[in-house]
């Protein structure tokens, strides 16, 4: 695959070239002197949407007002279970709460994000543990 994307872009030029990123000196700010990139970078376009942003902004409000937050901190969210003989009867309790998650093998992933509230977490927390009870 990565072959095929190299002679791909060797073989292929932007419609539009942007000096900002795309060039095979990123910081090399001579309008009059521009090699594109000799790689995929070529493509860039340069500064970033000023749109995503706004879009983001939006949602990291929205996420704010939400209130309840299952952690404040700048950890991430994902635990991933190593269940055995747990795995299945975990994976049914989870399915049957419509609590979206990821099965392999014995291997149960949760990832948990600010839209989850603390009470779904213990719920969650509570069908593991009856799980491994078992």
């Amino acid at each position: 695959m990565a072959a095929s994307a190299t002679v791909w872009t060797k073989r292929h030029e932007p419609v539009a070239r942007n000096r900002a990123g795309s060039g095979a000196d990123p910081f090399g700010f001579d309008i009059h002197d521009f090699t594109p990139a000799p790689d995929a970078k070529r493509f860039w376009g340069g500064t970033p949407s000023v749109a995503a942003y706004v879009g983001a902004r939006a949602g990291l409000q929205q996420i704010a007002e939400l209130g309840e937050r299952l952690w404040p901190g700048p950890h991430g969210g994902t635990l991933c279970l190593r269940a055995g003989d747990a795995s299945e009867q975990l994976k049914a309790a989870l399915d049957a709460a419509h609590v979206h998650h990821d099965r392999r093998r014995d291997t149960v992933r949760l990832s948990f994000h600010a839209f989850n509230t603390l009470a779904k977490a213990e719920a969650v927390g509570a069908m593991i543990g009856a799980a491994f009870r078992r």
